[in-house]
């Protein structure tokens, strides 16, 4: 009796929490080495609260969650530095979203938290949080970024100078997460090819220093996993991130 009202409060539970999908983005694409585990969505890049997530040693995390305001987002991206497999909970919509029994996390300061291990190890898990416009793509660039472009004359879609700008502008937004998270303020210049499917082919960064390594594959798998608008032609780009 008792495993079938279990089963009753699960199933229950399951479905409240499936009509919560859509809303938490996991991104796989820019994650490595994270399992989403007993999430109730059938889109492998959706979670909902209660999913748990599973990272092994050196795990990056990398989700997309409502903000308050309306049209914004957050993106939090964390890092396991922890030497055997990390279990998380997303314990709510709101920060710091994750929870874990053998974590103990630190206040949320608006640019991201770190979190001990229970026993007194220190930031076994390292978390940078941004904040988004959803429309962030469709603004007009800022002065003074620090971009560079290489393309064919203007066309329509990515072709068009101002909006291939305001695309550019918007990985440079997502790529500083990594150097949040990774603590490194040096820039990296990149070179890419996105071809009329709205796909990277081709990706080249410069050599970092020694240790930069975890900052240069970040960067990478922002401009790799960009939505990119579809041009009607292959189209080489490039900038400092």
């Amino acid at each position: 009796m008792n495993k079938l009202v279990g089963a009753i409060i699960g199933w229950v539970l399951a479905v409240a929490n499936a009509a919560e999908c859509g809303k938490i983005k996991f991104l796989t694409e820019r994650s490595r080495g994270v399992e989403a585990k007993f999430t109730p969505c059938p889109e492998g890049r959706e979670v909902a609260e209660g999913t748990i997530l599973s990272l092994v040693p050196g795990a990056r995390l990398w989700l997309k969650l409502p903000a308050s305001e309306a049209g914004q987002e957050y993106q939090v991206v964390c890092q396991s530095r922890a030497k055997s497999t990390l279990v998380l909970l997303i314990e709510s919509l709101n920060p710091p979203w994750l929870g874990s029994r053998s974590l103990k996390c630190g206040p949320w300061d608006g640019s991201g938290f770190a979190c001990d291990g229970v026993d007194g190890q220190p930031k076994l898990l390292v978390c940078a949080v941004g904040e988004f416009s959803l429309a962030a793509v469709e603004t007009l660039p800022r002065k003074g970024a620090s971009i560079v472009l290489r393309s064919p004359e203007a066309l329509d879609g990515l072709e068009e100078p101002s909006r291939r700008q305001q695309v550019l502008e918007a990985i440079e937004r997502e790529g500083q997460l990594c150097h949040k998270l990774y603590g490194v303020g040096r820039k990296l210049r990149v070179e890419w090819t996105v071809d009329a499917q709205g796909q990277v082919t081709e990706v080249r960064a410069d050599e970092l220093e020694e240790g930069d390594s975890e900052l240069a594959e970040c960067i990478v798998r922002v401009v790799q996993s960009y939505p990119y608008p579809k041009p009607s032609r292959t189209m080489s780009l490039q900038a400092t991130l």
